[in-house]
């Protein structure tokens, strides 16, 4: 065979310099790939993002796709190198099961993977399950744990929210909002791994504020390594939520920041008080309490109107009073067959529960403007911390800030307005600062025995810089036979912001007979709101699962825990679940498959 011979010298070497330039092109962009990835390698090759994963592009009709446990690595340690700082899609396109396919440190066990997403960049693109499972998967916060390890391991800061989802977000860019998503997708036999001092770990997302949807979780453990470490979380499966978030099932109601004050909660009912002050029951810890003197008033036989207040009020921190009468700005009649357009169906239901309905009643001294209260009671708080609060009031400090619905109820016609009060300040020290009022005037053209509901919306600025409010009696109209009945804050900072975010049927499942897994989404699902929270410094491994359907036995519906070894704590369990197990039991908790693949 000839050898073709280049007869143009200078063509030649140009042509060759190309070659050579377009080769170290390639090998540098490989090469800063991996250095912005702390010098982290897969084993696969290639300049784009694309070649990390089985397609796609990454754009919401061409989604990056997922089909091996390699994917899930590269996705993990992509997103927590900072690749993806723009919404990038996912999708899951068939189950995938992680058993013995990452070699550990050690490699005696199956390896880890971080959490998606981390505390410095939280996972802002949509992961779409699918419907899909994902099993015998380990999560780990440890580097030691991980498959591969970067050079500088001990340099490595993984964040505080340890979960499958370390940190799903929601950001704004300029104008622009990212928010998190993931959804439709099943966790079997998850083990999460949090060794990290002052953490919030969660099964499904250590922290989450952005939307998680329809997820499943089947079997799960969160481990705290061998010595005690601090640990935050408010719940098991996700750790805790973040300002732009309302969680719908969350368990017990208390979802960082939910308010609700019902003196008709039938879990709690309300009396008259005389002295001291007591906590509003289901309202999260210290954000809700009555204050001494306050009665209560029966409207027997029932509402005989319900009203909406059209125009949103919305708390300013003007110390200038803000008015709401129901003679200037029009109201509607609210009915059974328009409710839903006006009212929340917690709060109608509540109303037209009985034909005994209870309005409270303030006294008829109003709370003293700034800088000092009168007639003040000293509230003492969770933390053992106290604060002055006046009298004859109904003292709230939220979470979060949102909008909230709030109703007042008139017993008698009569021939004036009579009103009702928010008041709003904050504290310098013992000063009272920017106190205001917001009145809330209820005409006489609502008619006797008639309940008016606002839309009250507080700006989460003001939850912001610490403000605290009050219900009571107000400085002009007072009331006489006018009372409050209900306020409910939800766990969003906007009503309908750009960046809110909402979690729903997220939970424990089981198996039925036919191995499907329970369905979330079916509209007579009951959630089974299991809480795990921590206090302090603990240590060891809690276990969750759910009694499977079988031939024979029918599932229970309880979720059931036990401590496997070490000083954790539950407490505040929902009443449907199952003490913790003394004994714990294989069939119910069965390991993670740690057989490694040759």
């Amino acid at each position: 065979m000839r050898r073709r011979i280049c007869k143009d010298k200078n063509r030649c070497i140009i042509i060759a310099a190309m070659v050579v330039l377009t080769t170290l092109s390639l090998g540098t962009t490989s090469f800063a790939w991996f250095t912005t990835m702390l010098n982290f390698e897969t084993g696969i090759t290639g300049s784009s993002i694309s070649n990390y994963f089985a397609g796609g592009n990454g754009t919401a009709l061409d989604p990056f796709m997922l089909t091996t446990y390699k994917h899930f690595y590269n996705l993990s340690w992509l997103q927590n190198a900072g690749a993806f700082s723009t919404k990038r899609y996912f999708k899951l396109a068939n189950d995938v099961d992680m058993a013995g396919t990452l070699t550990g440190y050690n490699s005696t066990t199956s390896g880890a993977i971080p959490p998606i997403g981390s505390d410095a960049y939280p996972f802002i693109g949509e992961f779409d399950g699918n419907g899909k499972t994902i099993s015998n998967l380990w999560v780990s916060s440890d580097p030691y744990d991980w498959k591969e390890k970067p050079l500088a391991i001990t340099t490595i800061d993984v964040g505080t929210s340890i979960g499958f989802f370390g940190n799903i977000g929601n950001v704004l860019d300029g104008t622009t909002p990212y928010i998190g998503v993931a959804k439709s997708f099943y966790l079997e036999n998850i083990e999460v791994t949090c060794k990290v001092e002052g953490s919030i770990v969660g099964i499904v997302a250590g922290y989450a504020d952005g939307n998680l949807q329809a997820i499943g979780v089947k079997n799960p453990k969160i481990s705290l390594g061998t010595t005690g470490i601090n640990v935050n979380s408010d719940f098991s499966l996700i750790g805790q939520i973040g300002p732009h978030v309302s969680w719908d099932d969350a368990p017990g109601n208390l979802a960082g920041g939910d308010l609700i004050i019902d003196p008709n909660n039938p879990d709690s009912p309300f009396s008259p008080m005389t002295t001291g002050t007591r906590i509003v029951e289901g309202s999260a810890i210290d954000t809700a309490y009555y204050i001494s003197s306050l009665q209560v008033t029966a409207i027997n036989g029932g509402i005989n109107s319900l009203y909406k207040y059209n125009n949103k009020v919305v708390c300013t921190t003007s110390t200038t009073m803000q008015v709401a009468s129901t003679n200037v700005n029009p109201i509607t009649m609210v009915t059974s067959a328009n409710y839903l357009n006006y009212v929340t169906e917690e709060f109608y239901a509540r109303v037209n529960a009985s034909t005994t309905t209870k309005s409270v009643s303030f006294g008829a001294i109003p709370p003293s403007i700034a800088p000092s209260f009168s007639n003040t009671l000293t509230l003492t708080l969770s933390d053992n911390s106290t604060i002055a609060v006046p009298r004859n009031t109904i003292w709230f400090k939220p979470l979060k800030g949102g909008v909230s619905g709030i109703a007042f109820f008139r017993q008698n016609q009569g021939s004036t307005e009579e009103s009702i009060s928010v008041y709003h300040f904050k504290r310098d020290g013992t000063n009272i600062l920017n106190f205001g009022e917001i009145r809330f005037a209820i005409g006489k053209n609502v008619g006797n025995k008639s309940v008016v509901y606002f839309d009250f919306e507080i700006p989460q600025t003001m939850v912001n810089e610490n403000y605290e409010f009050l219900i009571g009696q107000s400085t002009t109209n007072p009331a006489t036979t006018a009372g409050f009945l209900y306020l409910s804050l939800a766990g969003t900072d906007e009503d309908s912001g750009t960046q809110s975010a909402q979690i729903y049927a997220v939970d424990y499942v089981y198996r039925y007979a036919s191995g499907v897994f329970e369905d979330v989404m079916v509209v007579d699902y009951v959630p089974k709101e299991t809480m795990l929270s921590f206090d302090g410094l603990y240590y060891g491994t809690i276990c969750y699962n759910m009694l499977d359907a079988t031939p024979t036995v029918a599932n229970d519906g309880k979720v059931y825990y036990a401590n496997k070894t070490g000083n954790i704590i539950i407490f505040d369990a929902i009443p449907n679940t199952v003490g913790v197990l003394t004994t714990y039991n294989t069939t119910l908790f069965p390991n993670r498959e740690e057989t490694l693949i040759p």
